[in-house]
């Protein structure tokens, strides 16, 4: 452990889960000073164990609102339908965000994203919209 009384960080990120890992390189590169820490190592991270990939509405049989619905459906009243439009409409943006800084992510034969289905869309699963990175980097089964 390393102890730095004088160490001054513009943002401290708690959580090295996919979502602390982008709002750090985010403010990275706006010329922050950012400090990540976690309890445990990368490997350890529920991103790093979620075996779905990550999720957006980018697939051609898919849109946001149709997003939104499924995450409102399987939230069982408990999501902030505010949250969850913003969620979902950021998400394909982010998606490509993540592409352009090189996050690696399984591609068809004609190297496009490999969408698998989401658990819980309303269509019954024929949508597909999670996008998961290849199996050599994750725990996926």
């Amino acid at each position: 452990m390393i102890r730095d009384d004088h160490h001054t960080v513009d943002l401290l990120v708690a959580g090295a889960g996919l979502a602390g890992l982008y709002a750090a390189l985010q403010a990275a590169e706006l010329g922050a000073r950012v400090t990540l820490v976690s309890k445990g190592s990368l490997r350890s991270s529920n991103s790093f164990y979620a075996q779905g990939g990550v999720a957006a509405a980018i697939g051609p049989d898919d849109d946001p609102s149709q997003h939104m619905a499924d995450t409102m459906l399987v939230g069982r009243g408990l999501c902030d339908p505010r949250a969850v439009e913003l969620l979902v409409s950021d998400a394909p943006a982010r998606m490509a965000d993540l592409e352009r800084i090189g996050v690696p992510f399984d591609r068809d034969g004609d190297g496009h994203l490999a969408l698998g289905r989401e658990g819980g869309t309303a269509a019954g699963g024929s949508c597909t919209r999670a996008a998961a990175p290849p199996a050599s980097t994750s725990q996926r089964c």
